[in-house]
C-alpha cells in the first residue's frame, strides 16, 4: 500500500522530532511579555434594554411591544391547538 507507507514515514519522522533542552524555558520566559488578549464582554438583550443612553419612552415602547408580541404568541399557539 502506497498511502500506507507514507503515513509510516511521516509517523516515524514525527516520532523522531527533537527537542532543544532549553525550548521550555524560553516558552516560560515569554509567558509573562505578551500582553493578554482584550475581550469584549457582548451584553446580553436585557442589558441592551436597560442601557442608560436609552430614553424612558424607548424602554417602554420596548417593553410594551415585547408584550404584545408574547400575547400574541400565546394566541397563535391556542388558535392553533384548539383547531385540532
Amino acid at each position: 500500500m502506497k498511502h500506507d507507507d507514507a503515513y509510516q514515514n511521516w509517523v516515524q519522522a514525527k516520532r523522531e522530532t527533537i527537542v532543544r533542552p532549553d525550548f521550555a524555558d524560553g516558552v516560560m520566559r515569554r509567558i509573562g511579555h505578551e500582553p493578554a488578549p482584550v475581550r469584549r464582554r457582548i451584553q446580553p438583550e436585557a442589558q441592551r434594554v436597560e442601557r442608560p443612553g436609552l430614553s424612558a419612552w424607548l424602554r417602554i415602547a420596548a417593553v410594551i411591544l415585547a408584550s404584545v408580541l408574547g400575547f400574541g404568541r400565546i394566541l397563535l399557539t391556542l388558535h392553533v391547538l384548539l383547531s385540532v
